[in-house]
């Protein structure tokens, strides 16, 4: 399925407003009425507040499937608004960025902003700079929230393995 400025509308998730109690595999799921309908995409765009833990949550979600209808715009091409398995992003014109808060995961700074690219033809930027044809997603580069002791960890790791002798 293509995606872009000609779908009607895509579903999107949005965050949580009430704190669910644990997952278990029976019950992993929160009450319905506890996700909010989006109209419009101005709505959609400040999430990540009421946001627990992505281990969570993020089963949550993915059980219940998408339920939240997001506004599709037909003024030139656009990304459609897309869940990325942590976040719901809002619709963005081509060739701009959506932006917001990192969620409140652990080694996340909430403080910090992610960035997510959309594509002159309207789909979302992948991995590798280039937009993707077969996921609506595109790629949203999470390491940025990293918190600077988490980063400052991970490069004296690195730094030791460069160190360490060959076998």
């Amino acid at each position: 399925m293509e995606y872009g400025a000609t779908q009607s509308s895509m579903l999107c998730y949005v965050g949580l407003q009430q704190q669910p109690t644990l997952p278990s595999p029976s019950n992993a799921h929160p009450p319905k009425a506890s996700i909010p309908k989006i109209t419009s995409p101005m709505r959609a765009a400040p999430v990540g507040y009421g946001w627990a833990g992505m281990e969570v949550k993020l089963p949550q979600m993915q059980k219940d499937g998408p339920t939240t209808q997001c506004a599709t715009r037909h003024d030139g091409p656009w990304c459609n608004a897309v869940w990325d398995y942590i976040l719901c992003w809002p619709p963005a014109r081509a060739n701009t960025s959506a932006s917001q808060q990192c969620p409140p995961v652990q080694s996340l700074d909430t403080t910090k902003v992610l960035t997510k690219n959309c594509g002159p033809t309207g789909k979302w930027v992948g991995r590798d700079g280039t937009e993707i044809g077969t996921s609506e997603q595109g790629w949203t580069n999470y390491s940025m929230c990293y918190k600077t002791e988490v980063v400052q960890f991970m490069e004296t790791l690195a730094t030791l393995k460069a160190k360490k002798p060959q076998d």
